[in-house]
């Protein structure tokens, strides 16, 4: 039985136990043991990484028929595909203030 459904606004809802979740898409990525599922949101607000792509391990399978039959609605693709977040926006010095200069600071 799939797992996922496409709604009206282009989001995917993975429907996890009892709990829904909504990505903006997902992917079904081969690896040396079969074929990972990936759902891709945003960090919250609030988050270090806010507002940048966050990648969800939703589920693995042996087959890419198994994968594809629980989560109709991925896309097929590749690790090398995936976004790469950047910490360019976050300060060079600790959030204390602190700055250590050499190890005999400690």
């Amino acid at each position: 039985m799939p797992r996922s459904k496409q709604n009206n606004d282009g989001t995917i809802t993975v429907m996890d136990g009892d709990r829904n979740r909504d990505f903006h898409y997902l992917h079904i990525i081969p690896d040396e043991n079969g074929f990972d599922v990936k759902g891709y949101d945003e960090y919250p607000k609030g988050s270090v990484l806010e507002g940048q792509t966050r990648i969800n391990f939703l589920d693995h399978f042996d087959t890419l028929e198994e994968a594809e039959a629980i989560y109709p609605h991925a896309a097929m693709s590749n690790q090398m595909l995936e976004p790469v977040n950047t910490f360019d926006h976050l300060p060079d010095t600790p959030d204390d203030g602190y700055y250590c200069k050499s190890p005999d600071d400690y």
